[in-house]
């Protein structure tokens, strides 16, 4: 067993002494979701263990030479030990402790906060064992006198891992041995799974740390930590992230999947409450989230990741369509299908874009909520992304692309066509009944003749650009368009009725052919 002895200033220890009080006495707010309300303390204490701790010009506590007010043994696996602090240590009363236990395995080479306890009086027992797998553990006890002294100890010890405990990092080779895909983003969701399904949500607040894994619960800090090294070990770029959710301090991660980086949450998506780490109520709300849906209840401090998250492709929504299994936003029973049904119904009556006003309410079991909701707006968000990249299936076209967008003020989906997928020889005949031709909307067709339908009165000007038409019959008279519409087509036929308006204008623009 190794001891120091280090001292840091005294108003330094006076701040971390009152916020720790303060943080102890916080309870979980009621109703709301779990929230690691002492969490900021805590990383300031981790930082102060972590920072090599400056020394303070303080005589009241003796230096080396003296013997510590700290009566410790040897801890060892699963034990109920009892940490005694000296009452009257050379003339002094204590006044109140603060009992923290570190592990240097598996997280980096410094000692990462696990466990931490703010008490008073003279003797501290620990129960439920903070010791539970092999590894390098440290102690720390701090303590304050009435006077208004101080002072701090640290001890090491090492504890080997047996059968019955495992060190971290062989538990984090077994998992990832069992949860690696063929996949980076397979991978990553496999090891999410593994995590939500095999711990639990330490309403106590003690456990911040990586014995998660093996302990099988931990706050917030504890599943950030533990996702970290799982994914590292996986070979999964991976980021811890600190911050505050709704106010709380929280933390979670940030992974790089395809070139991309997004926002992960396991401790968001276990639910809370529970004793036991498989609920059957785990979800993947918060896997792979863009700062866009993951700021709705998140915010990113930035002191660790201070990237960007702009992507919603390996979104698991989005990626696998199971909008049905969102906890907190019942799309099932006909939500997600009603709106890509409702949109592919007017694309087959010739409307090509347009809006599809969604429900007031949305329903976790028979209680309705407000679209306010975060839940509710993240949710339809990422539906109207999934229907953007997938495209959806109507009756007479197939698969139509199509670029729907959810709008939060108005609750609506906005949409408009980019293109279709049933083409006759290179030739696209649009939907009759179609009004108008938007921005960019059949860019990447592939289709050489375009049919535009007489029902068609307005043009943009960039509709179809980046498309490979290059010959264009309008069946209507007349239509608002302008020259810039034809802008590096080449080479070009324009076919309409003769005599029209239409034709008058493509004639004024030296444009010269008719439907015969």
């Amino acid at each position: 067993m190794k001891m120091k002895k280090l001292r840091i200033s005294l108003a330094l220890l006076a701040l971390l002494a009152a916020a720790l009080l303060l943080g102890a006495a916080v309870g979980e707010p009621a109703g709301k979701q779990k929230k690691d309300v002492n969490q900021a303390q805590v990383w300031e204490l981790e930082a102060l263990i972590n920072s090599g701790h400056p020394l303070g010009p303080d005589e009241n506590v003796p230096n080396g030479g003296y013997p510590a007010p700290v009566i410790v043994t040897a801890p060892k696996l699963d034990n109920i030990g009892t940490w005694r602090i000296n009452d009257n240590f050379y003339g002094r009363t204590l006044q109140r402790s603060t009992f923290a236990i570190s592990m240097q395995e598996g997280i980096s080479s410094d000692y990462t906060m696990i466990y931490y306890r703010n008490y008073t009086g003279t003797m501290y027992t620990f129960s439920g064992g903070p010791f539970v797998s092999g590894g390098a553990y440290r102690v720390s006890i701090w303590y304050w006198f009435t006077n208004g002294s101080y002072g701090y100890n640290e001890y090491d010890f090492h504890l080997a891992d047996d059968a019955a405990h495992t060190s971290v990092t062989e538990k984090v080779n077994q998992v990832v041995l069992t949860c690696k895909a063929a996949t980076p983003w397979q991978t990553a969701l496999n090891l999410y799974d593994w995590l939500t399904h095999n711990a639990y949500y330490d309403q106590a607040q003690e456990f911040y740390g990586v014995d998660i894994l093996v302990r099988g619960k931990g706050t917030s800090d504890a599943y950030s930590k533990a996702y970290y090294l799982l994914c590292r070990a996986a070979g999964i770029p991976v980021s811890r992230v600190t911050g505050t959710d709704e106010g709380a301090g929280h933390a979670w991660n940030a992974i790089l999947i395809e070139g991309s980086w997004y926002y992960v949450d396991p401790c968001w998506d276990d639910p809370a409450g529970g004793t036991i780490p498989t609920s059957g109520k785990e979800t993947h709300v918060y896997f792979c989230l863009n700062e866009d849906l993951m700021s709705l209840d998140h915010t990113n401090d930035k002191t660790i990741f201070s990237g960007l998250c702009v992507n919603l492709d390996a979104n698991y929504y989005v990626r696998t369509g199971k909008w049905d299994e969102i906890g907190n936003l019942k799309f099932g029973a006909g939500f997600a299908n009603r709106y890509s049904v409702e949109i592919a119904g007017y694309i087959n009556g010739g409307k090509g874009y347009g809006t599809v006003f969604c429900a007031s309410n949305y329903w976790v079991g028979s209680t309705s909520y407000l679209t306010s909701s975060a839940a509710a707006i993240r949710g339809w968000t990422l539906l109207a992304y999934g229907m953007s990249r997938d495209g959806l299936s109507t009756t007479a076209y197939g698969v139509v692309n199509v670029r729907v967008s959810y709008d939060r003020s108005a609750k609506a989906f906005h949409y408009a066509m980019t293109g279709f997928s049933a083409y006759s020889k290179g030739t696209l005949t649009l939907p009759k009944g179609l009004t108008g031709l938007t921005d960019e909307m059949l860019k990447g067709v592939p289709a050489n003749v375009l049919v535009v339908p007489a029902s068609c009165t307005v043009a943009a000007d960039t509709a179809i650009q980046g498309s490979l038409i290059h010959t264009i019959i309008f069946m209507g008279t007349d239509l608002t368009i302008n020259k810039a519409f034809f802008n590096g087509i080449s080479p070009l036929l324009v076919l309409c009725p003769p005599g029209s308006p239409l034709e008058t204008k493509l004639n004024a623009w030296g444009i010269l052919h008719s439907i015969p």
